[in-house]
């Protein structure tokens, strides 16, 4: 039997799955394997590694909330902004600094969103 995951990536689809009762409704398979695209193979080449690779998927939403102000008047204000500049900057090298290189990590920071107009600092 071959079953594909739906939304591996948002970290829902095995769950969906289990919950529709998938071992229930199936044999809890002996061992299982995985594909995943990747940017650095050619096209129609493939590469295979034993055990985990790309395994996991976690997604955190940071909100920082300071005191704006209007843009003409900066010291009245706290600015999350560019609060948020070397929090950026800190998460980007937990992997450098915090974990063995011969582990697999990636930290990404794929958004930022701030403020409402151009000359107001805004208060997240």
């Amino acid at each position: 039997m071959v079953s594909g995951q739906p939304a591996e990536e948002r970290g829902v689809g095995a769950k969906a799955m289990l919950t529709e009762g998938l071992f229930q409704r199936f044999l809890k398979p002996e061992f299982a394997v995985t594909l995943h695209v990747s940017g650095d193979k050619p096209t129609g080449n493939a590469g295979i590694l034993p055990g985990y690779l790309l395994a996991n998927v976690d997604s955190v939403d940071i909100r920082t909330r300071r005191r704006g102000g209007h843009g003409s008047a900066p010291h009245t204000a706290t600015a999350p902004i560019v609060q948020a500049a070397p929090l950026v900057m800190s998460l980007q090298t937990i992997v450098s600094r915090e974990i063995k290189p011969i582990e697999p990590a990636v930290v990404t920071v794929g958004s930022i969103h701030g403020g409402t107009k151009h000359n107001i600092i805004g208060n997240e």
